[in-house]
């Protein structure tokens, strides 16, 4: 026999063919002795499970008549009386919210070792019992969790789905992990200016919201795509000589000595790119972003000046 309640509350008989429980109140009960199996519930908790803000004015006997009625579709003695209340004595495995527990953590001590194949065929079981909404805020955060886990394998294994990846972080957007895992998909996928436009929206996000900076993961991940752990592009390559401006070349790359980031300001056309590359092929390991592709926001004006990022050491 299983019981299902990761999803609409269902019983299934010994041969998987459905059992019929009746109205609400029996699934109720069932619901919240099938979460607590193998621990009794107490009284007043299965009455407020059953009958909400309005319970009958003897509501200990008509619990008792939803026990009797429930009792009679499940197996012999699997629903006990116990001095705290009534307690569900079936094995764990055929509860689907016990199971999906069990893989999800199965998977994750999995993905930790590096058996990222083991890993998400466990965690895509896991995930693949549910067939409706949580019925406990706690279950929903460990199906996010698990689906972050699985998706963790699809990056190892070099598989990603950016577009399952763009839905959940627009239907979570504080969920700092499926950013970070959008922004990986998206520089492996050789797109790292939208994997820089992501970040900003989650920067963003976090700072009116909630006031806060991104997480050190979060944060992280940003970095790793500003450095080109990802495929990056490098310096271009430019047709026409480049004579002057040495002072400011020298200029530009002592300030890289002292700072991470240097910004270029000038008016339009005034060569702003061009010092930014020449000022590149004096340093190491660079590579190059274009941050006009993203199309998202417009150069800042100053004064009338314009103001673009120029590069990170």
């Amino acid at each position: 026999m299983r019981i299902g309640v990761l999803g609409a509350v269902e019983l299934w008989g010994p041969d998987g063919s459905p059992v019929a429980l009746g109205g609400s109140r029996p699934r109720a009960l069932l619901a919240a002795l099938a979460l607590s199996v193998g621990r009794a519930v107490p009284f007043e908790q299965l009455v407020d499970a059953v009958y909400g803000d309005e319970p009958p004015g003897n509501a200990q006997h008509a619990l008792q008549s939803q026990v009797s009625r429930l009792r009679a579709l499940l197996p012999a003695g699997s629903l006990a009386r116990h001095p705290m209340g009534y307690v569900l004595t079936l094995d764990p495995d055929e509860i689907d919210a016990h199971r999906f527990e069990r893989l999800a953590v199965s998977g994750r001590e999995l993905l930790a070792l590096g058996d990222h194949a083991n890993s998400r065929k466990a965690l895509t079981e896991a995930l693949d019992l549910w067939r409706g909404p949580a019925p406990t805020v706690r279950l929903g955060d460990l199906r996010l969790s698990a689906l972050e886990d699985r998706i963790e394998t699809d990056l190892a294994l070099g598989r990603p789905d950016i577009a399952e990846l763009r839905q959940l972080s627009e239907e979570h957007p504080y969920r700092e992990r499926l950013r970070g895992q959008l922004m990986r998909a998206l520089a492996a996928d050789g797109r790292p200016g939208e994997a820089l436009a992501s970040f900003d929206d989650a920067r963003r996000t976090l700072a009116d919201e909630f006031g806060a900076d991104p997480s050190a993961e979060l944060a992280g991940a940003h970095l790793a795509v500003l450095r080109g752990a990802n495929p990056a592009r490098p310096v271009p390559a430019q047709l026409t000589s480049f004579v002057g401006r040495d002072n400011e070349i020298r200029q530009v790359t002592s300030l890289l000595d002292r700072s991470r980031l240097v910004t270029i300001i000038g008016p339009g056309g005034a060569g702003k790119t061009r010092l930014a590359i020449e000022s590149a092929r004096r340093l190491g390991e660079v590579c190059f972003v274009e941050l006009a592709e993203l199309g998202v926001l417009p150069r800042e004006v100053v004064n009338g000046w314009t103001r673009e990022p120029m590069m990170l050491k």
